[in-house]
């Protein structure tokens, strides 16, 4: 707690201080290892980055459809779908 008070100094005239032994045996203000922003899921454990489910198997449905259509050469990619 020493480190928090020497970033955040307790307040003189205050008496009941913020950043409380309580409060970080009960985990309050731990940082989050695993978060979802913008619909990417970020893994601080593994360092990795992942996109939500829907959006993960929509994307892989047409990168199959496109390998699939690969090899026919009669169809190429929509330029709007690339």
């Amino acid at each position: 707690m020493t480190g928090i008070h020497k970033v955040f100094p307790a307040n003189e005239v205050d008496t009941e201080d913020a950043i409380s032994l309580k409060k970080i045996l009960k985990g309050e203000g731990q940082w989050v290892l695993i978060k979802d922003i913008l619909g990417f899921m970020f893994d601080g454990i593994e360092k990795t980055l992942w996109l939500e489910e829907p959006k993960r198997e929509a994307l892989l449905a047409t990168l199959q459809k496109w390998i699939w259509a690969a090899p026919s050469r009669t169809a190429g990619i929509p330029f709007e779908e690339f």
